[in-house]
């Protein structure tokens, strides 16, 4: 194991080292051959990728956090699955940060380069992500990039208790990725629960304010005439012998406790009387009362509401399933295959290319007849739009899905690649005509999304005739060029 990462070093880059320490002071220490160091400054993406770790000076906690979450929400996986350890002398005690690294700095052994069981983990990781690499362009939505996070560290994801975190609850590698928009963190991981890639099990449980999904509230019992606070409260008296039940004030004597009807006194609780209950008294509106109305009171809206109008939720861990797992290498093609995709009948890309170049071929043969269409319908902004749809994902999914399919001929062939989009096979169908039944499609998933969300769908659509001189590669490379 810890070869990959020597190799890495000596071999495949001699520039590569084995970590950039980063920090806003000056740490003492000296430059050697494996560490490069970094002060200060705008950090760029590409900085990360000539080193196997970084480290990060700790001793500012609030500078190491804005380090730990430009790498967690970098969009490269050579970035954001980088692993960071954290550097302190007196130690990190902040779990947040320790969650959102991969744990305090290990020790450097002779020439400054990792050791041991340290290297052994850089190099699992190291290889992990080599593997995704591999697998091409694969979109980094936030579901990707939570599913190649647990892959590559190969641990569960575990709810931290934060009050910076307006749950009370957050979950550091998630929270780096929505920024001031806690409430998608927990519909990414209600959307990745129910699509099969996240197994979740109940921790612990909270309830949120019904309008701004703030935890931290206030139980306060009220008058239930005027929703007063200032009341009195008091015990109720039975007198056995006489049956009277009155405020404990009424029993007052100048001898001591006492019956205000048959004037006896109270001897032992249990004996002679009991405390059945308590009777309050409102000191703004002087009502009597023994139940008082609970109220509920947003500490960050301010919103006043009933218990029962609070939205429950349910605190869970994850664990990667297997087809978590195997999303993390394939992308989201995967993981939809069980649901909006079979009910439009996708075929995956290898045939769909097949029946194209079969197509062409056919064109190319028989010059007579009419053109068939290569047709592609791509959504510029699908990442941000994912991020909006949180729990509503299936079911604009399923929604999606029903629009494709009542539009189509039961000829056409649909594919679907998450870098490209919908690609389509019209047969016989020439440009002209397909741009009009694709123009259809694109108002109908254009209303459907402005329904659901407050993001502007990015809808393009392209066609191109398949007259025996189509390529399939290299249309798709002008659709992802610059």
């Amino acid at each position: 194991m810890e070869k990959d990462l020597q190799d890495d070093r000596e071999n495949k880059d001699p520039k590569m080292k084995d970590a950039l320490f980063i920090s806003n002071r000056n740490p003492g220490f000296s430059n050697n051959a494996s560490i490069e160091f970094y002060a200060g400054g705008e950090m760029s993406g590409a900085m990360f990728h000539s080193c196997h770790a970084v480290v990060v000076d700790a001793a500012d906690l609030g500078f190491a956090e804005h380090v730990l979450r430009t790498i967690r929400r970098d969009p490269h996986p050579l970035v954001y699955l980088k692993p960071a350890y954290l550097y302190s002398e007196a130690g990190v005690q902040d779990d947040f940060l320790l969650e959102l690294s991969d744990g305090p700095a290990p020790r450097f052994g002779e020439g400054g380069t990792f050791q041991g069981p340290d290297r052994e983990r850089m190099g699992a990781i190291a290889r992990k992500i080599e593997l995704f690499m591999q697998r091409g362009n694969i979109a980094e939505t936030v579901f990707i990039k939570m599913v190649r996070y647990l892959a590559s560290r190969g641990k569960s994801l575990e709810p931290l208790m934060r009050i910076r975190s307006k749950s009370g609850f957050t979950f550091p590698f998630l929270e780096c990725q929505f920024p001031d928009r806690e409430h998608l963190m927990f519909e990414t991981l209600d959307w990745l629960e129910t699509a099969g890639l996240l197994s979740g099990s109940q921790v612990d449980a909270i309830h949120m304010c019904g309008a701004c999904d703030c935890a931290f509230l206030n139980f306060r019992e009220t008058c239930p005439q005027c929703s007063s606070v200032k009341f009195s409260s008091e015990d109720l008296v039975h007198h056995f012998v006489c049956g009277y039940v009155g405020p404990e004030s009424d029993f007052k004597g100048e001898r001591g406790p006492s019956c205000p009807k048959c004037r006896k006194g109270l001897r032992h609780i249990g004996v002679d009387h009991d405390r059945p209950s308590v009777v309050r008294k409102c000191r703004n509106c002087d009502h009597d009362f023994q139940e008082p109305v609970l109220e509920v009171v947003c500490l960050q809206c301010r919103k006043i509401s009933r218990p029962e109008n609070l939205s429950p939720r349910a605190i869970k861990k994850y664990q990667l399933t297997a087809l978590g797992e195997a999303t993390s290498l394939s992308g989201l093609d995967l993981a939809q295959g069980t649901g909006p995709a079979g009910l439009i009948g996708l075929i995956g890309y290898e045939s769909f290319a097949s029946l194209i170049n079969q197509e062409n071929e056919r064109k190319k043969r028989y010059k007579s007849g009419q053109n068939s269409t290569a047709a592609f319908l791509t959504i510029g902004n699908k990442g941000e739009m994912s991020l909006e749809m949180g729990r509503k994902a299936s079911r604009i999914s399923q929604e999606l899905a029903k629009i494709i399919k009542w539009s189509l001929r039961s000829t056409d062939v649909i594919s679907y690649r998450s870098e490209f989009g919908f690609m389509f096979l019209m047969v016989e169908t020439d440009p002209t005509r397909s741009d009009t039944v694709l123009g259809r499609i694109k108002t109908e998933i254009e209303q459907l999304l402005q329904e659901n969300i407050q993001v502007r769908p990015e809808i393009a659509i392209r066609c191109w005739p398949i007259d025996g001189t189509f390529s399939l590669e290299q249309t798709l490379s002008e659709l992802t060029g610059p």
